[in-house]
């Protein structure tokens, strides 16, 4: 004969409460989802900007070390699908890119699939001194108004060659030959 104590029998789950935790979980999962894509759509041309200005440091840097001028040259690739960097020695001593320049450091820098220069010079020169040449830089205080009113701005701009809108705005200082500031427009900013 069996005997149950009073109050064994209720402790089990219903089949409704667990229902509800399966919800819940899902929803959660699904939530962290939506998460999860928001930060990694960023993360190609955040990447980017970052891989310019490692470029231009280590340029800088080589510059400083060698006492010799450097060059940092853009250009997009369509065989790539991407924006591509090279870093050259003035070993002719011009003070301006051009082919007769050494390739150094590491050779062909490629950005991460997809993202391009939308604005960009041919090439930026950083004499040993930090001093940049080659483009035409656009002043702190208008690259600042035109960040808060969500314009494109800079004196180099990424892009997404595809997909949704993704700008990332790059201010190179020309006086320290470094990026003074970077940020990223999307298409959510231009709404209002």
């Amino acid at each position: 004969m069996r005997t149950t104590r009073a109050g064994t029998a209720g402790r089990g789950f219903t089949l409704i409460e667990l229902l509800v935790v399966i919800i819940i979980i899902i929803i959660m999962t699904s939530m962290t989802m939506m998460m999860m894509n928001v930060f990694l759509r960023d993360q190609g041309i955040r990447q980017a900007g970052n891989m310019v200005q490692q470029a231009l440091s280590l340029c800088r840097q080589r510059a400083a070390e060698t006492r010799v001028m450097h060059f940092v040259v853009f250009k997009n690739s369509d065989a790539n699908g991407c924006g591509i960097m090279r870093t050259y020695k003035d070993i002719n001593n011009t003070k301006t890119y051009d082919n007769g320049d050494q390739e150094i450091l590491g050779g062909l820098i490629q950005l991460p699939k997809g993202v391009i220069f939308k604005v960009v010079p041919k090439w930026i020169g950083i004499t040993p001194t930090g001093y940049c040449t080659g483009y035409s830089d656009m002043s702190s205080s208008l690259y600042e108004k035109r960040m808060r009113d969500f314009q494109e701005a800079g004196d180099i701009i990424l892009t997404n060659s595809g997909g949704r809108y993704r700008a990332w705005c790059i201010d190179v200082d020309p006086a320290a030959g470094k990026v003074r500031k970077g940020m990223l427009l999307t298409d959510e900013d231009k709404k209002e």
